[in-house]
């Protein structure tokens, strides 16, 4: 309708009304093909915030119209991390839906994951001189494709006709008449079964040699290769990757400009798929390293870490993205890995799991897809050799072959990487290899950890030696004083999360940069993670994006409310990453270092230690201005997380999930108990949101004027709130449909 048009075209449409409005209109093919053009013109940055909730809409409202479809495939062909976090996004959802293999929502995840994994896996074909179309564009077959859709058809001659009256209608029209024509559901079931047969024919060996052991190795253990490998088109064979081998030599050798000859939007494909490559290669080899640390015993987890770290640093992928931009500063392009610092990281405190926190040196805006920018010579070199790596053995065997035609492109690779291929010695009798040999990484791995392991025994065997040494004091009488530092010791040695945040973020990564060789690189930074397996961030990923819907409502209403987002990535349905909240620590942490302390100095060890506690040794006496911003700051936080927590139902809200910054803000972490679930399915937690006495204390008591500060922001931050409360629900609305998810 006119109203809904001028809405639209309004400067208060946004991306978020965008996605409800698709979520609403998913079945008319005009509005969603409108919307979807629509979302092109925003931000990059905003969109990427929605991106989960784009996937979901594609899977669980299965509609005529495939604009939304086309346009997360457009950007995983644009941008590295998109179509990295697609494929892990898509993978996660097949395992969840995998228990309805026949339901229209399996159906079109398969798709979609299979054109991602086509988008990442298959190299773009030998360009064709004077034609750079298939280079630029890896999925450009699909429009050679031959299809049967009459109504696509009957529609399009219709719009050539009355463009003879209105001639803007082709340009209007035309576009979304020739993706709709080329939607796989038109086509017919006899040209469907050829195009399969044709894939399973020659994609299928394809794709095993483009990606190479190490593609395969990338889909996660135990899902069917039926459901997660494409079909690609037989131009994508091994052996049409470049030429013959003496024809493409001349693009590898000395330091000319790599790919001399080729065309420029080719090498750029080239450079993105790779990093996509290594990012995938990087993120599973984290995820295998905390897979392998819970056999390991607790005391011995640590040099454990150490210990893969220094040999994944050996072995790093180079040109590849972690994933998770600086803090505070958002960039469209990534930054590029260069180093994990073995010696910084620590395993974190889990019952059964096995998290760690891992910091990355990196280059910031430094991962560009530029072919004539010398810092990618390397890359590209690389590029090139594996795909000659793989061309020249399937030359060979063909040449080799009495009838003249390729055996299996997935024998030829296998007898590549043992070594016993003659053509593939003759054409690359320098190429070393990108990582090392499983053997040597396990011998490297085993002897550093035999080496981190003799020194943290003997660590360990100096503080017991030492607490034996002051057990007992006759002359000072400190016996008991002396037994409780041992105790407070023992109840703290298994809890080094609190430890690693005690130096400050930006000291640390002074010293960081001081010591590493890549620090005198102007663009070098620091940033960290924590690397989780054994759970599904999923919902941790939406509670972080309803809270920071949350902050950007009332930064909007120019509200003090405050909070802080913080990313999460899922890289499958029971890992991703999370963004560690530099300069913070739990308010257990504090409590269990400050008695600690006490224990160390001979002071009462168990007399109550609360939170205020900590802020007037801080911040100061209560009086002081630093105390009065830091209370400034927790009031703020205070209301907005007491909001949030009654809102959304946050439950299991103790000292361990409650973190403190640097300034006096408080922040929440860890969701799993949100909306309808809670502990142990009771819900005994009767109080909206968590304001115990330590917290009162510092707004001064109840008739304090905090307090009175607090009650009145609190009402204005709810009041807000409420007012956009549309925004909230359809977050949540959206991700609700068909969705396994405890919280729903």
């Amino acid at each position: 309708s006119g109203l809904l048009l001028r809405l639209f075209e309004s400067s208060f449409f946004d991306v978020h009304l965008a996605i409800g409005y698709l979520k609403t209109y998913s079945t008319s093919i005009g509005i969603s093909h409108y919307l979807v053009n629509r979302l092109r013109s925003f931000e990059y940055e905003d969109v990427e915030f929605y991106w989960p909730q784009l996937c979901y809409l594609v899977i669980t409202r299965t509609t005529p119209s495939n604009a939304l479809e086309n346009f997360i495939l457009e950007r995983c062909q644009e941008d590295s991390h998109i179509a990295v976090i697609t494929l892990w996004y898509l993978q996660a959802s097949l395992s969840e839906l995998a228990q309805s293999p026949s339901s229209e929502q399996f159906g079109a995840c398969r798709r979609l994951l299979n054109r991602v994994q086509e988008i990442i896996f298959t190299d773009p074909p030998t360009p064709v001189p004077g034609d750079d179309t298939t280079a630029a564009d890896p999925l450009a077959a699909d429009s050679k494709r031959k299809i049967n859709a009459p109504l696509a058809s009957f529609v399009g001659i219709g719009v050539l006709l009355a463009a003879i009256g209105m001639p803007g209608l082709v340009n209007a029209t035309g576009g979304m008449i020739v993706e709709q024509g080329r939607r796989p559901e038109l086509l017919t079931k006899s040209d469907d079964a050829g195009d399969i047969g044709l894939g399973d024919a020659e994609g299928g060996r394809a794709d095993e040699a483009n990606s190479g052991t190490s593609a395969a190795s990338r889909l996660r253990p135990g899902t069917a290769p039926s459901l997660s490998v494409p079909s690609l088109p037989m131009s994508h064979s091994a052996g049409n990757l470049l030429g013959s081998p003496a024809t493409s030599a001349h693009h590898l050798s000395g330091t000319t400009l790599p790919g001399y000859g080729l065309p420029k939007p080719f090498l750029s494909r080239l450079l993105l798929l790779q990093a996509c490559r290594s990012q995938l290669d990087l993120l599973r080899s984290l995820q295998d390293i905390s897979t392998r640390l819970v056999l390991v015993p607790k005391p011995a987890r640590l040099s454990s870490l150490r210990a893969e770290l220094t040999v994944l640093n050996h072995g790093l992928p180079r040109g590849c993205s972690l994933g998770i931009p600086h803090p505070r500063k958002p960039r469209r392009k990534q930054a590029r890995v260069i180093r994990i610092s073995p010696s910084e990281s620590v395993v974190l405190n889990s019952a059964d799991r096995a998290p760690f926190v891992i910091y990355v040196e990196v280059l910031e805006e430094d991962l560009d897809f530029d072919p004539d920018r010398r810092s990618n010579w390397e890359d590209l070199r690389r590029a090139l050799r594996e795909r000659e790596g793989l061309a020249a053995p399937a030359h060979a065997a063909e040449a080799a072959s009495p009838s003249g035609t390729a055996p299996s492109c997935s024998a030829a690779v296998a007898t590549s990487a043992n070594g016993h291929s003659p053509a593939a010695t003759a054409t690359l009798p320098t190429q070393r290899p990108r990582v090392l040999a499983p053997h040597d990484a396990a011998a490297i791995r085993e002897r550093i950890m035999s080496e981190m392991m003799a020194l943290e025994e003997e660590r360990m065997e100096r503080m017991r030696s030492d607490v034996q040494n002051r057990s007992y004091n006759a002359s000072t009488g400190v016996a008991g004083k002396e037994d409780n530092t041992v105790v407070m010791r023992a109840v703290s040695k298994d809890d080094p999360s609190g430890a690693v945040f005690a130096e400050s973020y930006t000291a640390k990564t002074a010293r960081i940069r001081a010591a590493s060789p890549f620090g005198h690189l102007p663009n070098w930074a620091l940033l960290s993670c924590i690397v989780k397996t054994g759970a599904d961030l999923r919902q941790e990923q939406l509670a972080v994006q309803l809270i920071s819907e949350f902050g950007r409502i009332w930064k909007e209403e120019n509200c003090p409310g405050w909070v802080y987002y913080f990313r999460i990535m899922v890289t499958s349905e029971n890992s991703g990453l999370i963004e560690t909240i530099n300069d913070s620590v739990s308010v257990h942490s504090l409590k269990k270092n400050a008695y600690a302390r006490r224990a160390e100095d001979g002071t009462q060890v168990f007399d109550s230690y609360t939170l205020y506690d900590y802020f007037v040794e801080t911040y100061g006496p209560i009086n002081s201005a630093r105390y009065r911003k830091a209370q400034d700051a927790f009031v703020e936080s205070l209301a907005a997380y007491s909001v949030i927590c009654y809102l959304l139902q946050l439950k299991d809200r103790h000292n361990g999930n409650i973190l403190v910054d640097r300034e006096g803000h408080l922040i929440h972490i860890d969701f799993g108990f949100m909306l309808s679930n809670s502990p142990g399915s009771i819900g005994f937690e009767m109080a909206p949101f968590k304001l115990p006495q330590d917290y009162i204390d510092i707004l001064g008591g109840f008739d304090s004027p905090k307090f009175a500060e607090f009650r009145a922001l609190f009402k204005q931050c709810f009041r807000d709130a409420r007012k956009h409360a549309e925004r909230i629900i359809t977050l949540v609305e959206l991700m609700q449909k068909d969705s396994k998810l405890p919280c729903f």
